[in-house]
């Protein structure tokens, strides 16, 4: 529903790849950012544990975001033919419903719930790891066991090739859902809500089409973001705001109209390539918008120094978890 926007009369859009802008394809709506099995419901359960049968389809997951796309798709018809916010308070919750579940069900929020889990995994397994204790072990094997040895297997054990959380894919379909529901949901309702309409089609979209911004460059989710954006076809871009940064809304929209212009454009698109997993997605016929696209680095979850704090003999490190850009 949301990709035929983007979409030409036979339903084709062309998929670029976001690590190598030279590398692109056409396909249909249909068939375009499909995973086999991405939400495979597969709970171990059988029928004699649940109330409702319907819960144990495969396909179960699948069919309930149907269900919210199906309820948006024409509360985003009258938003475009309109070029203002919803009017309605069922038009702006079926469009809240169906922008809560894209920042949180595709492959960008299940990567950051195991590469989160792994950094905290790691952390505290280095830190209840004894250096006496991997000598023992390295020694039992007969492998090497000198200090420089262990301080080796430790950085090994526990460094960015060590062991990884995974989550189950059913645990990580509900964290997805919970999030989305319980936490994005609620703060939409909230933020102001505005639409840029542009003279000529020159947007862009990914398969992560929720844009979280913070001007000032600090890390931000869908929840915590001063800005989202969401690109609602090629000439319409729906803005949400927290109420009160007047300061982010002076930089964000510059025309109280509700137009659009071509810089707000680019710097939306280099924002969506940006922040796409796989894929930046644009009709067959804007691949002009591609060629000056300037992209960022990936990030990925690490620790990031905020302060040191020296206090005579010793020194406190103060730090944040973020994603990082990836070097």
């Amino acid at each position: 529903m949301y990709l035929r926007r983007f979409a030409d009369s036979d339903k084709r859009l062309v998929l670029v790849d976001r690590d190598d802008l030279s590398r692109a394809e056409v396909t249909t709506a249909k068939h375009a950012l499909n995973l086999d099995d991405f939400y495979g419901w597969h709970t171990g359960l059988g029928p004699e544990d649940v109330d409702d049968p319907a819960v144990l389809d495969a396909e179960h997951i699948e069919k309930l975001l149907g269900v919210f796309e199906s309820r948006a798709q024409g509360a985003f018809d009258r938003l475009v033919e309109s070029g203002r916010p919803p009017r309605t308070a069922k038009d702006k919750y079926n469009l809240s419903n169906f922008i809560a579940l894209q920042a949180a069900r595709g492959q960008r929020f299940r990567d950051d719930q195991s590469q989160l889990a792994t950094f905290l995994m790691r952390k505290h397994m280095r830190a209840e790891t004894r250096p006496e204790q991997v000598r023992q072990w390295l020694a039992e094997r007969g492998d090497p066991h000198e200090p420089d040895d262990v301080a080796a297997f430790i950085d090994s054990a526990y460094g960015p090739d060590g062991p990884r959380l995974v989550p189950d894919q059913a645990l990580a379909i509900q964290n997805a859902l919970r999030f989305a529901v319980q936490q994005v949901l609620p703060s939409l309702w909230e933020r102001s809500w505005l639409v840029l309409t542009f003279d000529e089609p020159c947007l862009l979209t990914s398969d992560e089409p929720i844009v979280a911004f913070d001007p000032g460059g600090e890390p931000v989710t869908a929840l915590t973001a001063p800005l989202l954006f969401m690109a609602v076809g090629r000439r319409h871009l729906l803005v949400l705001r927290q109420p009160s940064d007047t300061e982010v809304r002076a930089q964000a929209v510059t025309d109280a109209s509700g137009r659009g212009n071509s810089e707000q454009a680019k710097r939306f698109n280099a924002l969506v390539a940006t922040q796409a997993e796989r894929h930046v997605v644009h009709h067959p016929d804007d691949a002009a918008l591609v060629a000056d696209l300037m992209i960022g680095p990936r990030t990925r979850w690490g620790e990031e120094i905020v302060e040191l704090i020296e206090d005579g003999d010793s020194v406190t490190v103060r730090s944040r978890l973020r994603r990082l850009p990836v070097e």
